[in-house]
């Protein structure tokens, strides 16, 4: 490891366990640090945002920005348990896969997923693995649809110049904004045979209390089941799926 951020992160570990804060001093004397090189360490962790210090005793504390990615994760993980009885639901009506996935520093995590397997029925699982979900994939449209452009232009341009698997009708920028907007305006995200002419996936993006959207629940299934249903029943199901989550929570 670096020193320096080995260093950085003994010394984030002893703030967060001093609840009143902790002043450079005892710092240094915890980490063995010359209080020279403590107080550099601190000042970059406090330009960052991830620690502040109090003006008036000069102790160190945990930053409004580790304290906004815990809340955002605990708020995840809260919706991933109250979420998993309604995906089981969706799952028994449809039978295809659905999953709840989560946008986080330009990369995608699912953190729900329940499907039929080969042997072992239905399984539903809350294990938080990261998902090769597209700029254009149902899932990942339906959250970077509500996404600031710069962050759109990322997982765009990663789209573009990987392997990962794209929508046939999809080949340029200009045909992302095109489906990101649509997808604004209708509310939900849909791959029918884009990108795999055997299957048609739907999601609809899930927005926070506080406003913006961060999540999907996505259903994703196989040609000849999508055919026994509609488009508009499957959209239904997932948004009202989404409202019932939101009041389990509240």
């Amino acid at each position: 490891m670096i020193q320096s951020v080995d260093r950085a992160m003994k010394l984030m570990y002893l703030i967060a366990e001093h609840k009143n804060g902790i002043g450079v001093r005892e710092l240094a004397r915890l980490t063995d640090l010359k209080v020279s090189t403590a107080q550099n360490l601190l000042k970059t962790l406090v330009a960052s945002g991830v620690l502040h210090t109090d003006p008036v005793s000069r102790r160190y504390g945990l930053g409004l920005e580790v304290i906004r990615i815990v809340r955002e994760n605990d708020w995840s993980m809260n919706y991933a348990v109250a979420a998993v009885p309604v995906v089981r639901q969706l799952t028994q009506e449809f039978l295809g896969a659905v999953s709840v996935s989560v946008y986080n520093s330009n990369q995608f995590y699912r953190i729900v997923n329940a499907n039929f397997g080969n042997e072992n029925g239905l399984v539903v699982s809350t294990a938080i693995e990261p998902t090769r979900l597209g700029a254009s994939s149902a899932g990942g449209s339906a959250i970077l649809a509500f996404q600031d452009k710069s962050i759109q232009t990322v997982s765009i341009t990663e789209e573009l110049s990987s392997e990962i698997a794209v929508r046939k009708d999809i080949t340029t920028t200009e045909d992302y904004e095109k489906e990101y907007e649509c997808i604004r305006q209708q509310g939900y995200a849909e791959n029918i045979g884009s990108t795999n002419e055997y299957l048609a996936a739907f999601a609809v993006p899930i927005f926070r209390v506080e406003g913006g959207v961060q999540m999907s629940l996505t259903m994703s299934m196989s040609m000849p089941l999508y055919e026994r249903t509609t488009k508009e029943k499957i959209v239904a199901a997932l948004q009202q799926a989404v409202e019932e989550i939101a009041e389990s929570l509240l």
